[in-house]
């Protein structure tokens, strides 16, 4: 299995994740809390898996990735990676409405298409570029982490 680190984000970061294979040659996968959201946690691990089956660490490489959230012009891997994440989440050819969503247009989404709510959020705040977007809906990610 995938070897997974949980922590608090580091002061003075931007640290969301990191991929490595360990000296044993077992994938890993670190991730900070930075921004506290359920949905970019969870995409920011999804985004570090994609590393892993997408052949993009050499052996003894290490992928560290800082500010995912809203990183749409990247290229080469990480939006490779980004693409990967985003489609096990909600497939890009599933279509948002234009303008503001109501919350009941979210939530039909999120039960038509299986994902929790929040995952429809996040995809409408990184389409729009606007993160205010039912902010306070997102869950928190920390309180179930086992943090050190």
């Amino acid at each position: 299995g995938v070897v997974l680190v949980t922590e608090l984000p580091l002061r003075a970061s931007k640290l969301d994740g990191v991929s490595m294979f360990l000296d044993d040659g077992r994938p890993a996968v670190g991730l900070t809390s930075r921004g506290d959201r359920m949905d970019s946690f969870v995409f920011t691990l999804l985004h570090e898996c994609a590393h892993l089956l997408l052949g993009h660490l050499t052996d003894g490489g290490i992928r560290v990735d800082e500010e995912l959230e809203g990183a749409g012009d990247l290229a080469g891997s990480e939006a490779d990676a980004n693409k990967q994440a985003a489609d096990w989440i909600l497939p890009n050819d599933i279509d948002i409405p234009l303008g503001r969503p109501s919350m009941s247009t979210v939530l039909e989404l999120a039960r038509r298409h299986r994902v929790h709510p929040s995952f429809v959020i996040g995809r409408i705040q990184r389409e729009r570029k606007d993160w205010s977007i039912f902010r306070r809906t997102i869950p928190r990610v920390r309180p179930y982490l086992d943090l050190a």
